[in-house]
């Protein structure tokens, strides 16, 4: 298998860098670091390009190359945390920018979910993810029978959206937390 360390460079040799490399997604994480986590079918990590100086000093002597995409996010949540640049509150963009079939990605993002969350909890922080998609990715895994059509009660969260006294942190009565009908 072909890897790389962080590498924070311009566009152009990243591309060529990565031209050989087995991937099959792409997620870009924004905390304030910025970078992009390639990963192979296995969800093991291929390559985690910086994409900002932030990114770099953080994650750019680390090779996470063989990871699981677990350990990696753990990883990046705790040295984020340690270097100050997650704080109570954060916002963590999570987005799949890239993803074939060989990968679920709607599961891929409650992944991400539970994993950055929890990790963030284990350095006493609390965050707020932001899942997307790109286009791209949506019509392909939809094509492909992965996304389904979202539950129109909760509106794909899974969360009870009709009782004001549990906020939202009950499953939904439709979709039973499922989020797709």
């Amino acid at each position: 298998m072909f890897t790389l360390p962080c590498i924070g460079m311009f566009y152009h040799d990243v591309a060529a860098l990565l031209k050989n490399a087995k991937y099959v997604a792409v997620i870009h994480v924004k905390i304030n670091p910025e970078f992009n986590i390639y990963l192979d079918k296995d969800e093991n990590v291929v390559a985690l390009e910086c994409l900002n100086a932030d990114a770099k000093d953080a994650y750019g002597k680390k090779s996470f190359a063989g990871k699981t995409l677990d350990e990696t996010l753990q990883t990046v949540v705790s040295i984020a945390a340690e270097k100050g640049y997650m704080k109570e509150d954060q916002m963590v963009a999570l987005t799949i920018t890239e993803c074939t079939t060989d990968l679920d990605a709607t599961e891929l993002q409650m992944k991400m979910d539970s994993v950055v969350t929890e990790a963030a909890k284990e350095q006493d922080i609390t965050v707020t993810t932001a899942m997307d998609m790109s286009e791209e990715v949506r019509m392909a895994q939809k094509e492909a029978g992965l996304i389904k059509q979202a539950c129109s009660n909760c509106n794909g969260t899974g969360d009870c959206p009709d009782c004001p006294v549990c906020g939202g942190s009950f499953k939904c009565v439709v979709c039973g937390g499922s989020s797709t009908l």
